[in-house]
């Protein structure tokens, strides 16, 4: 698009690919913040966060019936795509 690697700040935030927008699109449900630095930083912190996360999701994604679970998936990716005008 900008054909320049210094400009990917602004195409990132012209294509809305933050962290926050991707959540507030539904695109993903969380973010999961980072060691100091950058995962690669702390590859054990790293990996010992996303159990954590993971294990969280996974228990409150078992909490609702299966049919509920099934209908939001539905729901969601049918409004992947969408223009929305905030």
């Amino acid at each position: 698009m900008w054909r320049d690697a210094a400009k990917a700040p602004v195409a990132a935030e012209a294509l809305k690919l933050i962290p926050k927008d991707l959540v507030k699109m539904g695109v993903c449900d969380r973010i999961i913040t980072e060691p100091l630095g950058g995962a690669h930083r702390d590859p054990q912190a790293t990996a010992d966060r996303l159990g954590e996360v993971v294990a969280e999701e996974l228990d409150r994604l078992t909490q609702d019936p299966p049919e509920d679970f099934l209908e939001r998936r539905i729901q969601r990716y049918a409004n992947i795509g969408l223009v929305l005008n905030d």
